[in-house]
């Protein structure tokens, strides 16, 4: 039986190895009857009735850092955005404060 946890390879559990490669034969003890895959009539009606909120959308990294700095792989399309949007920064050059003439007559 093999776990694999966030980003990382998948590794053979000890804990599961107890129970040997039928643990997915083995029956829950209580088995819910629902009358479709929506079927909500077992939720407490306290989270039923709570307004969902929408999950705050990730801070976007700017493009000024790199995100793909130590990165052997891109994908071609990660890689074909992140150009575009570099291309679409206009370049600025600082410019070179001008001296002003003196005349003297």
């Amino acid at each position: 039986m093999y776990v694999s946890t966030c980003g990382s390879k998948p590794h053979r559990s000890t804990f599961l190895l107890k129970f040997g490669e039928n643990l997915p034969s083995l029956d829950p003890p209580f088995k819910p009857e629902i009358k479709s895959d929506d079927d909500t009539s077992l939720f407490d009606t306290k989270f039923t009735k709570m307004t969902p909120v929408d999950s705050p959308c990730e801070a976007s990294i700017p493009m000024s850092i790199n995100p793909f700095e130590g990165f052997t792989y891109v994908a071609p399309s990660i890689l074909k955005e992140y150009m575009q949007q570099e291309a679409e920064v206009p370049t600025v050059r600082p410019r070179s404060p001008r001296r002003h003439m003196h005349v003297s007559t």
